[in-house]
């Protein structure tokens, strides 16, 4: 992973993989689909975007939860899915 610190957080998104390609004009096929996921303790920050990987165009499905137990530091628990283009040259809108 490179330092994707100033990846746009515009580009975090809630929707779903299948509601960005309608949106953006893509087919869910054209994408290689990644999870992501980080957990970090509430004290300590939120969530990094050094886990974004490379060529990322958009992550969809974000989540967050926050848990713990007990005598335990609450957790900042985010998920999502990463999007990236399998190849920029031949993307046909539909």
């Amino acid at each position: 992973m490179a330092d994707n610190s100033k990846f746009p957080l515009e580009k975090i998104l809630t929707i779903s993989a299948r509601d960005y390609c309608e949106m953006h004009g893509g087919r869910l096929d054209q994408y290689e689909a990644r999870g992501i996921r980080e957990v970090c303790y509430f004290d300590s920050g939120v969530f990094s975007r050094d886990k974004i990987p490379n060529n990322t165009e958009v992550v969809v499905g974000y989540r967050v939860t926050i848990g713990g137990t007990g005598e335990d530091t609450p957790r900042i628990i985010s998920i999502g899915t990463a999007l990236i283009r399998k190849n920029k040259e031949n993307f046909v809108p539909k």
